[in-house]
């Protein structure tokens, strides 16, 4: 299963496109595009313009779709609030930026980048960003007509700011300068953290931009550095996006005594794949790719779309997982069915086998019984018969009482033999006697004595062995009835 994530980025002057397909394997660009833009003509007329002949191609009706305004149309404020819930924030925000700006806050969108961390005294530091409501509606106006709607929009350069601070080594800081004539924006990154954004005017002769670059490199770091209550860590790069390498020196002095590589962005650094289209142009298109991986990610940029935007993207960078997730919980329940189903199987079939067993065993002991159809319930009625037939009847037999049983084998044994018995049991064709004696002689005389009793058709001894004393002897003697007792 595969989704596709566009990434625009609207530029003074072009629009560059880039489509990301994203799949369980991985991610991939599979098209990308650059388009005029007529900055003469009404923003709204001009984008759809732009936009219209690329509709059919990008499919933007089937895909989502993340915007970048042009870097000129914000205004940028670093501050510092002593508040650091976010809706407090943008609750007093227009108030502390009114003084600031030109425009009227009331006619402007905020929004805005907190630092996860606060200074030693408790202030929060804040980089807000705004933008001309006016313009902004007639941007989504031009996004509607080219049936893109589904859409987050947000400025400038911000998404490739974040996905490079995001890479930023511990310890580290650089800058990103993202210079397309005639706007530069300034971004001072630290590891996950946007510390800082400046926006500024480029000379249109290229003889000047170099200096002016410099110049204005160096005043906002100066400016950065006397607003940190604490040192900077100093910058030891500068990345370059929008300008071919030709355009800049090789290196920029940040501060007396400091200066730093410029390096143009690789597109390889964005997205980990060697395979990009052969019109690919990275210096166009690198921050409309980070822009379309940040919407992947559910990054939290500066947002001017809707609100609920920000779910729809996280719940887009949480499908492969979430595929990955049913699929593992199908393929669980598929085993626990099927382990059920075979628990099931062999309880069953180990229920009829105890069932067959107990069936035969009770035909065998009760051969009167001619139909089965609870053997549990039936042998344990049979056995409650049998108990009371031979212990509340009182009899051996039909004829013979048990009282009169054990009378008659008191009477026989002579008294000088030393015998004791210890139980008796009692059936209707006999009986048994377990006892102790003194001595196996006095085990013979016990019989032969028992075998002289009238009831008693043959008396014999079923086992006799010498306890461990070796003092007396453990016997157990079997008595059949005779059949006029039975």
């Amino acid at each position: 299963m595969s989704s596709s994530i566009i990434g625009m980025d609207i530029r003074r002057g072009a629009i560059h496109i880039v489509t990301v397909n994203v799949r369980l394997g991985g991610k991939s660009v599979t098209a990308c595009a650059s388009a005029p833009f007529n900055t003469h003509d009404e923003p709204a007329s001009a984008l759809t313009a732009a936009l219209a002949p690329l509709a059919e191609t990008f499919g933007f009706a089937n895909a989502a779709c993340a915007v970048a305004l042009p870097s000129d149309q914000a205004y940028y404020r670093n501050l510092k609030l002593p508040i650091g819930k976010k809706e407090k924030i943008r609750r007093i925000l227009p108030f502390e930026l009114e003084s600031t700006l030109a425009t009227p806050v009331d006619s402007l969108q905020i929004d805005f980048h907190k630092s996860p961390h606060s200074t030693p005294g408790g202030q929060h530091p804040i980089v807000a960003v705004a933008v001309e409501a006016e313009a902004l509606a007639a941007i989504k106006t031009a996004l509607e007509d080219a049936g893109i709607t589904e859409n987050s929009i947000t400025i400038g350069a911000w998404p490739l700011a974040h996905l490079l601070a995001k890479n930023c080594p511990p310890d580290q800081s650089c800058l990103l300068l993202d210079a397309g004539p005639p706007f530069g924006t300034l971004y001072y990154l630290t590891p996950n953290e946007i510390k800082w954004a400046r926006g500024f005017r480029l000379p249109p002769h290229p003889d000047k931009l170099r200096q002016q670059i410099v110049r204005e490199v160096q005043a906002t770091w100066t400016a950065c550095q006397a607003r940190e209550s604490e040192p900077s860590i100093e910058p030891n790069r500068i990345y370059l996006n929008g300008l071919g390498p030709d355009r800049l020196d090789e290196t920029i002095t940040v501060m007396p005594g400091q200066t730093c590589p410029v390096i143009p962005i690789q597109s390889n650094q964005i997205l980990k794949s060697d395979t990009f289209p052969q019109d690919w142009e990275p210096t166009k298109l690198n921050n409309a790719l980070a822009l379309a991986l940040a919407q992947h990610q559910g990054a939290q940029l500066i947002e001017f779309g809707a609100r609920g935007w920000k779910l729809d993207r996280f719940l887009e960078k949480q499908r492969p997982r979430l595929i990955q997730l049913a699929v593992l919980t199908g393929i669980v329940l598929l085993l626990t069915i099927g382990n059920l189903w075979i628990d099931n199987h062999y309880v069953t079939r180990h229920l009829s086998e105890l069932n067959l067993r107990i069936e035969n065993h009770f035909t065998s002991t009760f051969p009167d019984v001619t139909r089965v159809v609870a053997p549990r319930r039936q042998m344990a009625s049979k056995i409650s018969e049998l108990k009371k037939e031979l212990g509340q009847n009182q009899t051996a037999g039909r004829n013979v009482r048990v009282v009169d049983i054990l009378h008659s084998i008191s009477e026989t044994l002579p008294s000088p033999l030393k015998v004791s018995f210890s139980s008796t049991f009692i059936g209707p064709e006999m009986m048994t006697l377990d006892g102790k004696a003194d001595s196996f002689r006095t085990v013979d005389e016990v019989k032969a004595h028992l075998d002289d009793i009238p009831w008693v058709r043959t008396a014999t001894i079923s086992a006799a062995k010498m306890n461990r004393s070796g003092k007396e002897v453990n016997f157990k003697l079997r008595l059949n009835f005779t059949s006029g007792n039975s």
